[in-house]
């Protein structure tokens, strides 16, 4: 099991993707708590789409969960698999889901990005470390439906040059 802590922003290099993705996200939040899905264009970070991940908010049988609706390549990688089309249910044990399902919602009331460092257990490679962002992004309606994560191994440099 990965083990994680929440850190602060000043942790992460500035131009590791999830500094780099944080910078971009609170640049269109003006004046609005979160950003807007409508305003976000990812040809404006080519650099930060491997290591993004999004999930969509989707009530099922009842409960809440979050499908993964998009995982960069960079992620993939990370973790092993392509969630992509996936519930968080359906990837992590019921334990597991249900700690990231109140992180998850904690950030959408909060509407502010969270950040993590997590020691992820990778099979012949012990494990990595890795620097993590969770943003929340409203649809039309302001409310956040869309979680962002953007997540890397610690010395990755958004224009993939290794610190």
């Amino acid at each position: 099991m990965a083990a994680t802590r929440r850190i602060d922003l000043s942790e992460i290099p500035e131009r590791h993707p999830a500094a780099v993705f944080h910078d971009y996200w609170r640049t269109f939040c003006e004046g609005q708590k979160v950003l807007s899905r409508e305003r976000f264009n990812p040809f404006e970070l080519p650099q930060v789409i491997p290591w993004m991940m999004i999930l969509e908010k989707h009530i099922h049988h009842g409960m809440t969960d979050y499908r993964h609706r998009l995982c960069g390549t960079g992620c993939v990688e990370l973790i092993g698999f392509d969630p992509t089309g996936l519930l968080l249910t359906e990837i992590m044990p019921t334990h597991a889901a249900l700690r990231r399902q109140i992180e998850f919602a904690e950030v959408e009331r909060g509407g502010k990005p969270v950040f993590r460092q997590i020691e992820m257990p990778i099979p012949g490679r012990e494990f990595i470390s890795v620097f993590s962002g969770l943003f929340p992004v409203a649809r039309r309606s302001h409310a956040v439906r869309q979680l962002f994560v953007v997540m890397a191994e610690k010395s990755e440099c958004a224009h993939g040059i290794r610190a």
